[in-house]
């Protein structure tokens, strides 16, 4: 009796694994909760706590939903003695269609994409933030958190 009950939980267990969603690149981590962007602009801070370490540097909004054509996306470095890298912001994976326009780096703080496509168009953007520090000159380990539309 208790093997067979062993088995059976044991089975039923990887029915449900079998079940989960799997994280690709169209289907961002599970922890990220989306903050949609529908207005025709969308402010990111970038705060950088520890420009060598891992997860050192965060952004107020770790996932965003773009809703609506022509939207800027804004990234701002909050913190003092830091810029962004000659890549400053770098959407991966985007296609030919030019979903955005190219990145414009409105200063050494601040750094925009313009989202262009249609709203009609479904597809998760990773995108990664470099960041480099002033004084001493250091380039930051990158972040990657996740853009959808």
């Amino acid at each position: 009796m208790t093997t067979r009950l062993l088995l059976c939980v044991l089975a039923a267990g990887l029915g449900l694994a079998g079940c989960a969603p799997v994280q690709t690149k169209d289907n961002p981590p599970f922890d990220r909760d989306y903050i949609s962007c529908a207005s025709n602009k969308c402010d990111i801070e970038v705060t950088v706590n520890n420009c060598l370490a891992e997860r050192g540097i965060t952004v107020n909004i770790k996932a965003l939903e773009v809703r609506g054509r022509n939207v800027k996306l804004q990234w701002t470095i909050v913190t003092q003695n830091y810029k962004f890298a000659t890549d400053g912001i770098v959407i991966k994976d985007y296609d030919s269609k030019r979903e955005f326009t190219d990145p414009t780096r409105e200063s050494d703080k601040i750094y925009s994409w313009k989202y262009k496509a249609s709203p009609d168009v479904k597809k998760v953007y990773e995108y990664g933030v470099y960041v480099e520090r002033i004084d001493p000159s250091a380039r930051c380990l990158p972040y990657d958190p996740w853009v959808r539309n």
